[in-house]
């Protein structure tokens, strides 16, 4: 093995005409890959219909760690539950749309962080319907879950 020198090359950086800054070869081919896409395959906002995002930044659910008790159990939320949340997770869930996970997952995380608080939690979504998941070909929670890196726990059928 060779050892490791710590140098590292500087990413290539140009000027792009209209544009203020220069970008990285990285971003200026993502960003070309992603509006070739949107020709083949054109997204709107989920909340106001604003052509070429999935969600626009205006529109994104307000993150709050929220703390309620419910049955003397405490219960965290990471977003205001208002039409904008709910009408992203309904493009989720029902649309098919899992590129909107990106959107809705930093809410998520920052509910278990405050829920952790330093411990450990178990996170046990509640189980998708088989309808559902045949309908979606997809699990909503282990979709939020993946994107965060954290694994969902499944409990034992009960008999």
């Amino acid at each position: 093995m060779f050892p490791d020198l710590g140098w590292r090359p500087e990413p290539i950086r140009f000027a792009v005409p209209g544009q203020t800054g220069a970008v990285t070869v990285r971003a200026a081919v993502v960003a070309a890959l992603r509006d070739a896409g949107g020709l083949l395959l054109p997204q709107e906002c989920a909340v106001c219909s604003r052509t070429g995002v999935a969600c626009c930044v205006g529109c994104r659910p307000e993150l709050q760690t929220l703390v309620r008790t419910v049955h003397g159990l405490a219960v965290h939320s990471g977003a205001v539950w208002d039409e904008r949340t709910a009408a992203i997770l309904r493009g989720l869930k029902e649309d098919g749309r899992t590129g909107l996970a990106r959107v809705l997952s930093p809410a998520l995380g920052a509910a278990l962080r405050r829920a952790a608080a330093g411990q450990r939690v178990a996170v046990v979504p509640i189980p998708t319907g088989a309808a559902a998941f045949r309908r979606r070909g997809y699990r909503v929670p282990d979709l939020l879950l993946g994107r965060l890196g954290v694994p969902a726990v499944r409990l034992p059928a009960s008999s």
